[in-house]
């Protein structure tokens, strides 16, 4: 008995040795087959990419151009070489399907390259989605202020091409919508997100209030429809749908919870009370 014993021990040792063995020759091939792969996957990316000046990126040549221009930091730095040719890409995967882009302004937050890439785009990009009303005030007062002192020789509409602006996101505050409804009375194009009919009485309710302090600033009544006061300015609106799966069975949702606009009863319960607003 102690003979099997001490046999059948040797043999689950040789066993697990011999296992081992196997798996590490088989962790080896794997590794070495990620790292094959990861090295074409890198040579494939450099031969299809045209890399920029690597002179523009040198530390020393950066660090010398902020002390000698006394550069407050923390400042960005932009090579608005490779900055052109991203824009020329989109625009001209865009104009190939006979389609506009609209900037998010809200990931660049610099009016001048937001500017930049508007020009180099050709009119292909066109409007803009914003994070907020004030940041869409803001480049509209941009665009004014360089429409005043642009050079005559320079074609570029400023007023015109910063005249198009999305709310990204649902507002609440009744100084934002103020602003938007001031916005669209001087011409400009704005549209606030809605996902449920709260916001659309809100922003109804908000122009309404607006509107009639107006009036009786120039006239005694406060009839909406004063002609003194000048036609209703209608605030646009898009909706934000849900567009996450849902296991109902399951009780459970795939995808981020965007919107309170999951069915079609959602959907037209806005509709609605959109068609009996006055100022949406």
């Amino acid at each position: 008995n102690t003979r099997v014993l001490l046999f059948i021990m040797i043999m689950d040792h040789s066993l697990t040795k011999h296992i081992r063995q196997i798996l590490t020759r088989q962790c080896n091939f794997l590794v070495f087959i990620a790292l094959l792969f990861l090295i074409i996957r890198i040579k494939s990316r450099q031969q299809k990419r045209k890399r920029h000046n690597g002179k523009a990126w040198n530390y020393k040549l950066l660090n010398k151009m902020i002390k000698d221009n006394a550069v407050a930091l923390p400042a960005m730095f932009i090579d608005l070489d490779v900055f052109e040719r991203n824009v020329e890409i989109l625009a001209g995967m865009a104009k190939k399907h006979d389609k506009t882009l609209r900037i998010a302004t809200k990931s660049i937050r610099c009016p001048y390259l937001i500017e930049h890439a508007m020009r180099v785009s050709n009119g292909v990009f066109k409007g803009f989605e914003c994070f907020s009303v004030h940041e869409a005030n803001a480049l509209v007062e941009y665009a004014e202020r360089m429409n005043s002192v642009k050079d005559k020789h320079d074609t570029f509409d400023y007023l015109s091409t910063f005249n198009d602006f999305l709310i990204a996101y649902p507002i609440t505050q009744a100084s934002e919508i103020e602003v938007a409804y001031k916005l669209t009375q001087k011409g400009i194009r704005i549209a606030l997100v809605v996902d449920s009919s709260a916001h659309v009485t809100m922003i109804d309710d908000i122009c309404n209030t607006l509107y009639c302090k107006q009036a009786t600033t120039t006239t005694t009544t406060t009839t909406p429809t004063s002609s003194r006061n000048g036609p209703m300015p209608r605030l646009s609106v898009c909706i934000d749908l849900d567009m996450s799966y849902r296991v109902q069975l399951l009780g459970i949702r795939i995808g981020a919870h965007r919107s309170c606009v999951s069915n079609e009863l959602d959907l037209n319960l806005i509709l609605n009370d959109i068609l009996k607003s006055r100022f949406v």
